[in-house]
C-alpha cells in the first residue's frame, strides 16, 4: 500500500497539535507568538487568548523575576537555559512547570525568537513536598546527582538546615557538598560512586 508523504510542515502541526508538553515561541520582547494547544490543559488559556500575551503575565508573581532573568540569559548568552517556575491557571490556582528553553538564530547569528518546551510538574512537586516534610520530621537530608556530581536533580529543603549549605549553592555547584562531608565518610562516598560507575 502506498502512501502519499506528509509534508514537514504537516508534520510539525500534527506534532504540536498531538504532544502533552506546551510548545511556547517568544520573540525578543516577551510577547507569545504561538503556542500549542495543550495551553489549555495546562493553564486554562485557549491559543486565541495566549498569543500576543507577554509571557510573563502568567506566572506567578514571585516566580517572574527569575524566569525574566532566564529569558534574558539565553538571549544574551544563545545557550539552553532549564528552569522551574509556577504559572497562575485562569480558574485562579497555581500550577508547577519546568521548561527547556532554547534560543532560535536568525541567518547572521542573532536570537529572533526563544523556545520553550513546558511540561505541568504539579504532581511532582507534591511528592517532593511530601518528601521535604517527612526529611524534616526526621530531621534527615537528601540529594540526587548525576553520575560525576557535575548536575544536581534535587536537593530537599532540609540540607540547607543540616549542613548549613544553602540549597541554591548545592543546585548550582554540586560538588560544594564534598566540602561538608567528614573527610573518612567522602572516601566512602566516593568509594561506592566509583564502585557504581564500573
Amino acid at each position: 500500500m502506498n502512501q502519499v508523504p506528509v509534508q514537514p510542515s504537516e508534520i510539525y502541526r500534527i506534532v504540536a497539535e498531538n504532544t502533552s508538553d506546551i510548545i511556547v515561541l517568544v520573540d525578543n520582547e516577551a510577547i507569545v507568538r504561538f503556542v500549542s494547544p495543550s495551553i489549555k490543559s495546562l493553564v486554562g488559556y485557549n491559543v486565541e487568548e495566549y498569543v500576543g500575551m507577554d509571557a510573563f503575565d502568567s506566572l506567578h508573581p514571585d516566580d517572574r523575576e527569575q524566569v525574566r532573568l532566564s529569558h534574558t540569559e539565553v538571549i544574551q548568552l544563545k545557550q539552553l537555559v532549564e528552569l522551574e517556575y509556577r504559572l497562575l491557571h485562569a480558574q485562579g490556582h497555581t500550577v508547577h512547570a519546568e521548561a527547556r528553553v532554547k534560543p532560535v538564530l536568525d541567518s547572521e547569528g542573532n536570537v529572533e525568537y526563544v523556545v520553550a518546551v513546558v511540561r505541568d510538574v504539579t504532581e511532582r512537586k507534591k511528592a517532593e513536598q511530601l518528601l521535604e516534610n517527612i526529611l524534616d520530621y526526621v530531621n534527615a537530608a537528601v540529594w540526587s546527582t548525576d553520575k560525576d556530581f557535575a548536575r544536581h536533580s534535587y536537593c530537599s529543603e532540609s540540607f540547607e538546615k543540616i549542613s548549613g549549605l544553602p540549597r541554591y549553592e548545592v543546585m548550582s555547584n554540586p560538588i560544594r557538598v564534598h566540602d561538608h562531608i567528614h573527610p573518612d565518610d567522602n572516601t566512602v562516598l566516593m568509594g561506592e560512586v566509583k564502585h557504581v560507575r564500573i
